[in-house]
């Protein structure tokens, strides 16, 4: 690392501005000293110089006609100098250099999973800490940007484990079950874990609709501190989680307590109050300094066919709220449904409970198009719904006193726009079903007609809520609106991740007047599971995934037990150690991925082929990934002058150049003293420690072992000095933190290094008093011993005999 203390200042012009810098450094080195940014990848402070490679830090040097290009890592700094370090040519430059060097980045950035979950949840991170036994950390990471973690954990359609890559070598990691188990351990504390609360802003925020996009917003908006109002039209808060999703799946104690922190956090719940009757929304936009559309679709889409008002038809969605309302209906003994979603994969089942003989489900094309998630059609078929596939209703009519459901046959013809084939009428095919109860669940959208004759908020084409994309902006400017009234009928984490966009944006536009658009981190992608190597994943040992107790089939009749009854602790934690862990575990601070953003590079599929080699794991403690390496030789500097071995070196192989021991041993065999400071140099996560955490927590979630903590010199040092606590007092400060922590027992052996000290004193005296081997060279590192041993077997008589191996 250079030394300043003797640099004299010098003057420069630097992007228009007269400015001193130190003399004798570098372009890049003394403007880093200003805290001027000039992006780079292969500088590491603690070098001497930059091999340039990654040519980043190119900056404009001079004027007019003497104008030229210099790498700034390799220019000396001189008086006068005219430097120019984000021209537009420069950024442009810069841009397809980082596109350059991702060419071959055969990595992800962001586990798949991750992305795709709708509310962008951090799915690998809190499965990690899981597998760790760290729930309270996991849960942490769940809300974050998910308040309804329980509720999710029931009725997510979990889009996530699709992407999972452990579908490429069994079954996938299930990620709902598990954020179910973390979310009931949470709530069956006394106190389950909430962020912190920031101060009052005065601010104030009405939110119509306390579903999950309005009760998302009122959380979030909360935890930033201003005051929010909620306006339910319901007599219960929570919209179709209580009003829509049967008990079965999602029992209402459970919404209840999730419901309940939100409003400890202060929201206030207005209920019995609609939108266009009891409130308008002229007087909340006066009233406020915010409001929040967050309507629900509760207007069902009609059957269209003769004889749906009849008596005894129902709406989907009308028969699930009155249910869920404990409203008497008269439901016979035979029951049809219409439709293929999960809506009316509840109504089948919803009706099944309530004690039809009889509950028949017809769906217009195959079981293969049924947009219901599969889990819930095998389910609806284990209890008993009868399903009939390629027909579709023509008309209801009364006959003898009875409803009759006539029917047709169905083939299904060319895709349509959703992707899925036509289903076509056959001719001829005409037949009936008896019903004392039919069910419409056809699809479901928004009733916006209150405001007709209110405050003119924008609509579009289909009567949804128009707003501005990037803003959640509606046609007034302090009113936002997300969810089901936006997009139509999604589901709940797309609910969910609509209300915490609106808080943020409300947050930015109260706080700061205008609405920042959030930018979008650069994301590499090893690709789809069709372009990974299919021998990467068949060598990996087949581990079953964990199947969700269940009450039987013969025990759901007649009532609403909840029928998925959760994993246990040892469940959860062995079903998350089967994660592979695709995502960077230096994604979030991935100096690669910093620059990517900040210049606004966009991954695209590359066209050729990238290779992929295995990751190198021949050292204890450190793993090397080739595929993430950019060649920036940062690690091979490090090793050299930093710590001084230099076993490192770069070489070809597949037409790349890796990095690699200068003898070709394996890293463990050569000359390394395991001091990790090439892992710490590397910008983009090629290296890596492996960690003893999970084995830890582990450890000490194991109520049959006693776990012990032994706290180094070092150790006491940084915590007095982090926590401003007297170093004679920071010993036992450190033992109450790791009794919380889960330890059984802590021994601090500083007392140890005393005792080094006071030894190694009392054998250089004796030297010096018997003429023994002299000068006598000091170090406690074991790595550095080994070294010596290996390499320098002739220092070995200069070393304290308390250091060599015993």
């Amino acid at each position: 690392m250079k030394d300043i203390s003797g640099h004299r200042r010098i003057k420069v012009t630097v992007n228009g501005h007269n400015i001193e810098v130190y003399d004798d450094l570098t372009i890049l080195q003394a403007l880093l000293q200003e805290d001027i940014h000039i992006p780079h990848l292969c500088y590491d402070i603690r070098l001497e110089r930059s091999n340039g490679n990654c040519g980043l830090c190119v900056v404009e040097l001079g004027e007019g006609k003497d104008k030229r290009d210099v790498k700034a890592c390799q220019t000396p700094i001189k008086e006068g100098m005219v430097i120019c370090t984000n021209s537009p040519r420069l950024e442009n430059y810069r841009k397809i250099r980082l596109e350059q060097i991702l060419a071959d980045h055969n990595a992800d950035c962001v586990a798949p999973c991750v992305m795709t979950c709708p509310a962008n949840i951090d799915i690998q991170d809190y499965i990690h800490l899981t597998s760790n036994g760290n729930f309270e950390k996991a849960i942490a990471v769940i809300k974050e940007k998910n308040p309804f973690p329980s509720v999710r954990g029931r009725v997510c359609p979990h889009p996530c484990e699709s992407q999972c890559r452990r579908n490429l070598v069994d079954t996938p990691v299930a990620i709902n079950h598990i954020k179910r188990f973390l979310a009931d351990w949470d709530l069956a504390r006394e106190k389950p874990y909430t962020p912190a609360k920031k101060p009052s802003t005065g601010k104030k925020i009405a939110i119509v609709g306390a579903g999950p996009s309005g009760l998302s917003a009122a959380y979030y908006s909360a935890l930033k501190g201003h005051d929010v109002t909620v306006f339910e039209r319901h007599p219960q808060a929570g919209g179709m989680l209580r009003y829509g999703i049967p008990e079965y799946r999602l029992p209402k104690n459970i919404l209840d307590k999730e419901i309940d922190i939100i409003k400890k956090l202060g929201v206030k719940i207005m209920t019995n109050k609609t939108l266009g009757i009891h409130i308008r929304l002229e007087d909340l936009h006066q009233d406020f300094d915010a409001v929040y559309l967050a309507i629900g679709c509760w207007q069902a889409t009609p059957l269209q066919i003769e004889g749906e008002n009849l008596e005894g038809v129902w709406s989907g969605i009308r028969f699930l709220e009155q249910v869920a309302k404990d409203a008497e209906i008269k439901l016979g003994d035979k029951v049809v449904v219409i439709g293929g979603g999960n809506t009316a994969m509840d109504c089948a089942r919803t009706a099944i409970r309530l004690g039809a003989k009889s509950v028949k489900l017809i769906y217009r094309r195959s079981r293969v198009e049924i947009p219901a998630a599969h889990y819930e059609v095998e389910e609806a078929l284990n209890e008993g719904v009868e399903m009939h596939f390629l027909t579709t209703p023509s008309k209801i009519v009364l006959e003898n006193g009875k409803k009759m459901l006539h029917c047709i046959r169905m083939t299904l013809g060319e895709p349509d726009r959703s992707g899925r084939r036509r289903p076509i009428p056959i001719e001829g095919s005409e037949y009936a079903f008896e019903a004392d109860t039919i069910i419409g669940a056809i699809g479901q959208s928004t009733n916006t007609q209150f405001l007709y004759h209110d405050l003119p908020v924008k609509l579009n084409k289909w009567g949804d809520i128009e707003i501005d994309g990037k803003t959640f902006q509606t046609s007034e400017m302090n009113i936002f609106a997300g969810g089901d009234c936006v997009i139509g009928p999604a589901t709940v984490i797309q609910a969910v991740a609509a209300g915490r966009h609106n808080a943020e944006c409300m947050d930015s536009f109260l706080m700061k007047g205008y609405i920042k658009e959030q930018p979008v981190d650069y994301s590499c992608s090893r690709g789809s599971m069709e372009d990974l190597p299919k021998w990467e994943f068949e060598e990996r040992p087949k581990i079953p995934r964990a199947p969700m107790p269940q009450i039987p089939p013969e025990e759901r009749k007649n009532n609403f037990r909840e029928v998925e009854i959760g994993y246990s602790e040892m469940t959860a934690v062995e079903e998350a150690r089967r994660c592979l862990k695709c995502g960077c575990h230096q994604r979030y601070k991935c100096d690669l991925r910093k620059e990517a953003s900040a210049h606004k590079v966009e991954y695209v599929k590359p066209v050729h082929e990238r290779p992929y080699i295995p990751i190198v794991q021949d050292h204890p403690i450190i793993t090397r990934d080739h595929n993430k390496c950019i060649s920036c030789g940062r690690c091979i500097a490090a090793c050299d002058e930093v710590e001084g071995p230099s076993i490192l070196t770069f070489y070809m192989k597949h037409g790349r150049q890796l990095v690699g021991t200068k003898s070709g041993l394996p890293l463990e065999k050569t000359d390394c003293v395991s001091c990790g400071q090439c892992v710490n140099a590397c910008p983009c996560g090629a290296l890596d420690y492996r960690s003893e955490k999970g084995r830890v927590f582990r450890a000490i979630n194991d109520p049959s072992k006693t776990v012990v903590a032994f706290v180094a010199p070092a150790v006491r040092s940084v915590v007095s000095s982090y926590y401003k606590i007297p170093f004679n007092e920071a010993s036992s400060f450190m033992a109450g933190l790791l009794l919380k922590l889960g330890f059984d027992k802590v021994f601090d052996f500083t007392f140890a290094a005393d005792l080094t000290i006071v030894e190694e004193t009392t054998e250089f005296l004796n030297r010096l008093n018997s003429g023994g081997v002299m000068p006598q060279f000091t170090s406690c590192c074991p790595g550095w011993i080994n070294f010596v041993e290996r390499r320098y077997p002739e220092i070995i008589p200069h070393c304290p005999v308390v250091n060599l191996p015993k």
